[in-house]
């Protein structure tokens, strides 16, 4: 599931004057299924942008990837996609899996749980992946239509370079109990928790009601592995800034007419097929939603994936657009000089406001199962070690032994690595 407000522009159908459309206010329920099974039977909701992945998003996946298959235990490497779409993100990840092994020197197998609501686009991905991606159906696509409980739709597998994928589309019911959500992915991964978890602008944008939002988050806090990774991407308030203007000044005039748009953030908007849809923009709740999932020897933060603009025509297009990515987030996540030695409680990075929010299009919430605090490599700089010999062992290191990365100064894009090898812990 997508940015609604992409969509819109790349269709070629929002208002010239960049105004949102008028949406009729009678009631209705906003069937997911239904909506997105037409979005994704047309063409222009899968091409709306000539830059399928960004790099951010590559960055954030693989270097939660990486942190997940070091603490990975067993033979397969497990992780769920919550809101799987077409997968736009995770198969581009899946294509290079072997590969990461190879260069990191891991031997896991691969099985990725695809979950979503909609079996047109399970249906799509399974057609890409056995045409382009030369993967096998292990067995025919099963397809329910009046299903009252999610269940397996169908599975593909392959070998490349002697590491076993597998891919398991999961057809989901938005009406059950995230309790049964929970029971169903735990079943399918042999009663174990995944190694990590994603959801790509995620779906829980789509749920209604803070305390619903707040029951998917700990439903797959509890699908994920203690010491695993889960990392959820949902649009920020810098997202639909003009619906927002909109709905906001309709609360303040109690003419929401019960449309389910109480809390600040919730929206309707009208998709590239006139379909009205709920979508809900994150703000401080994303960061006390992630807090209430965090345990005493997990670790927590939020990056920003992408700022608010027009959707990119090409790579290259995109870069000026990452690079303010990287310079938001070494700022507001790394550490500052001369006070980590100073003050050694606030090693922890800056705290997230609502004006930060405001300025990003797509932020992601990451849980890691490590204490130590190692955000995605892609903006993340070590500083040199001459500097770092300056600094006593017991500044550097702390009561409890565990190294703390003192960054330098924030560099230019042009010297940040991409490299995601891990610091020296």
């Amino acid at each position: 599931m997508t940015s609604p407000r992409v969509d819109e522009k790349a269709a070629g159908t929002a208002p010239a004057d960049n105004a949102p459309r008028p949406i009729d206010d009678s009631p209705q329920k906003f069937d997911q299924r239904s909506i997105y099974d037409r979005r994704y039977s047309e063409d222009g909701y899968d091409n709306r942008s000539a830059v399928r992945v960004l790099r951010a998003e590559e960055q954030a996946l693989r270097s939660s990837a990486l942190r997940a298959l070091r603490r990975c235990t067993g033979e397969w490497f497990t992780i769920l996609d919550f809101g799987y779409g077409t997968g736009r993100v995770t198969n581009e990840f899946i294509e290079g899996y072997s590969s990461l092994c190879q260069e990191k020197g891991f031997r896991k197998n691969l099985r990725v749980i695809a979950y979503d609501v909609s079996s047109v686009g399970l249906q799509k991905a399974h057609r890409r992946l056995v045409e382009e991606q030369h993967f096998t159906p292990v067995h025919e696509l099963e397809i329910k239509s009046d299903h009252s409980s999610g269940y397996v739709m169908g599975s593909v597998k392959k070998k490349a370079n002697g590491i076993e994928l597998q891919i398991i589309l999961v057809h989901a019911n938005e009406e059950e109990s995230t309790q049964r959500m929970t029971e169903l992915v735990l079943s399918v991964n042999g009663d174990r928790p995944v190694d990590l978890t994603t959801s790509w602008y995620s779906g829980i944008g789509h749920v209604t009601g803070h305390d619903r939002r707040e029951s998917y988050f700990t439903a797959l806090g509890r699908t994920t592995r203690s010491r695993g990774e889960l990392l959820i991407a949902v649009s920020a308030t810098g997202d639909l800034d003009q619906e927002q203007e909109e709905w906001d000044r309709r609360r303040d005039d109690r003419k929401i007419l019960g449309m389910p748009v109480p809390d600040a953030g919730d929206v309707i908007y009208l998709t590239e097929l006139d379909q009205k849809n709920y979508w809900h923009v994150f703000s401080d709740d994303l960061a006390e939603l992630l807090k209430g999932i965090c345990g005493r020897k997990q670790s927590f933060w939020l990056e920003a994936i992408r700022f608010p603009g027009e959707e990119f025509s090409s790579r290259d297009d995109e870069r000026p657009n990452f690079e303010q990515v990287c310079e938001f987030n070494r700022k507001l996540n790394c550490r500052k000089w001369p006070r980590p030695y100073l003050f050694p409680r606030k090693l922890r990075g800056r705290k997230w406001r609502s004006e930060h929010f405001r300025s990003c299009h797509t932020v992601a919430a990451i849980r890691s199962g490590s204490r130590r605090r190692k955000p995605t490599d892609f903006w993340y700089r070590e500083p040199s070690r001459s500097w770092m010999s300056l600094v006593p062992n017991v500044l550097r290191f702390g009561r409890s032994g565990a190294p703390r990365i003192i960054p330098t100064a924030p560099a230019s894009i042009s010297e940040i690595s991409l490299d995601t090898t891990p610091g020296t812990r």
